[in-house]
């Protein structure tokens, strides 16, 4: 009896395990190779596609190694919050109203000749520059690289402003992109109304004195732009689409207005700014004899190219001609 009982519950006892075991094996799959379909899922969580001078590129979500090929860039990264670890410079060191406002940042050259040496060593996970046909297919092996538009046809949209939101979306930052635009017009606003009256009746002329030649600035060009959105009219001569056209000697009375901000590119080089205010022409104009003549920085007024740029030169109009203003 005792017998035949344990021969049952082992018989029981086999098929229930033979059950459990047959379970457990059809609820195991084998592994599968993932498919093309969640790969390319994969891979769009982790960049983004963004469309550029130079065509489409996947950037990073979130870069964390940001270099810049070009001022405006540079500027723009910085104001979005991001530090970039390399960049450009016209010199041996960055402008003044960008040194402060970098931290360890590694020089890769001159914005005309980028050592890719250089940019290859610091190892980027994004590049950000200007159209560089000649480079960029170089640049791209190096790192996902985006490019913004280096010409633009007169009277379209300010390459600055464009470039702007680029930046804010290459750095998935086009919320704050759109705010420091915001911030721009609320301040332009502010400097028209500071003005009032003023505004309708005072023009500003752009004069920049070069080693060789004088330029004036137009109404395309990076500071008039801004010149245009703050609401101040131009002489007759700088108040026409196009950005720079050269003047001479017999035609300084065209640089006449009621303010005019003067750039002189190379401080070392005065041979043509001597030459021009030695001029019997030039103590003529009434914008000298009402001393209201302004010195600005070159690095700014021409090669700013990005917001910080931009606030500089909102800022030399508000001290300059509305000095009582509390945004002074």
């Amino acid at each position: 009896m005792f017998l035949r009982l344990r021969l049952r519950w082992l018989r029981w006892f086999f098929l229930l395990s033979v059950t459990l075991y047959l379970t457990v094996a059809c609820g195991v799959t084998s592994p599968q190779q993932p498919s093309a379909s969640s790969e390319s899922s994969v891979e769009s969580q982790s960049c983004r596609q963004v469309q550029h001078a130079m065509g489409e590129t996947c950037v990073p979500v979130g870069p964390q190694r940001v270099i810049t090929l070009d001022p405006g860039s540079l500027g723009n990264a910085i104001a979005l919050g991001i530090q970039p670890i390399g960049g450009v410079a016209l010199g041996d060191e960055l402008p003044d109203y960008l040194q402060p406002k970098t931290t360890e940042l590694e020089l890769l050259g001159h914005p005309n000749q980028p050592s890719l040496e250089k940019i290859t060593r610091v190892r980027p996970d994004l590049i950000l520059t200007d159209t560089r046909a000649d480079l960029y297919e170089k640049l791209q092996a190096i790192a996902p690289t985006v490019a913004s538009e280096d010409w633009l046809e007169p009277g379209a949209e300010p390459l600055w402003k464009r470039d702007l939101k680029l930046h804010g979306e290459a750095l998935n930052k086009s919320e704050q992109a759109q705010q420091l635009l915001s911030d721009y017009d609320r301040r332009t606003q502010d400097f028209q109304q500071q003005m009032g009256d003023r505004l309708q009746q005072t023009q500003v002329s752009v004069v920049n004195f070069r080693a060789d030649h004088v330029r004036i600035y137009l109404k395309d060009s990076f500071a008039g732009t801004i010149l245009a959105d703050a609401g101040l009219s131009r002489p007759t001569a700088q108040d026409k689409t196009g950005f720079v056209e050269r003047i001479s000697l017999e035609t300084i009375p065209q640089l006449d207005a009621d303010v005019m901000f003067l750039i002189v590119s190379d401080p070392a080089e005065t041979k043509t700014l001597d030459q021009f205010t030695s001029s019997p022409l030039w103590n003529r104009l009434d914008v000298v004899k009402q001393d209201r003549v302004y010195l600005v920085s070159a690095d700014t007024w021409i090669n700013g190219w990005n917001i910080l740029g931009v606030q500089q030169v909102l800022d030399d109009l508000f001290n300059h001609m509305v000095p009582e203003s509390a945004d002074a």
